[in-house]
């Protein structure tokens, strides 16, 4: 989910692979076009971001995925902050199996870590990977 200066403009649910764009009437102002992207990387200094091919992430049980939730648009005093994220076995995102990660703006998963950004329109956080029963070993 993102928000802008205005509080909670809207919830969207995207795969970790995909850009949503989308149009908002801000404030009466006029329509202005919001990009919204989740990155993965394979490091902690977000310099190795995961290429569309190595989709859906494949890692090893307890190994730490790195993510970074970025919005774009014309307003300098934008920022975005994560909502909820959830971890599925498959990329449907109303898929019945799901593990919370973050809930409310709150981590529900021991393992969750916020880390620093120096910039306001991306959030990062990290969390251990788990395996889902269902999924192959």
């Amino acid at each position: 989910p993102y928000s802008a200066l205005i509080p909670q403009l809207s919830h969207d649910t995207i795969p970790a692979y995909a850009v949503k764009t989308s149009n908002f009437d801000i404030d009466g102002t006029g329509r202005r076009e919001i990009e919204f992207k989740i990155e993965l990387y394979h490091d902690a200094n977000y310099t190795q971001q995961l290429k569309k091919h190595e989709y859906p992430l494949r890692v090893d049980t307890g190994e730490r995925v790195y993510v970074k939730a970025v919005v774009h648009g014309d307003n300098s005093r934008m920022s975005v902050w994560v909502d909820r994220c959830t971890a599925t076995p498959n990329p449907d995102p109303e898929a019945v199996t799901e593990h919370n990660l973050i809930v409310n703006g709150c981590p529900s998963d021991e393992t969750v870590q916020y880390h620093n950004s120096t910039v306001k329109v991306e959030q990062r956080f990290s969390f251990e990977s788990i395996r889902f029963n269902s999924a192959p070993a």
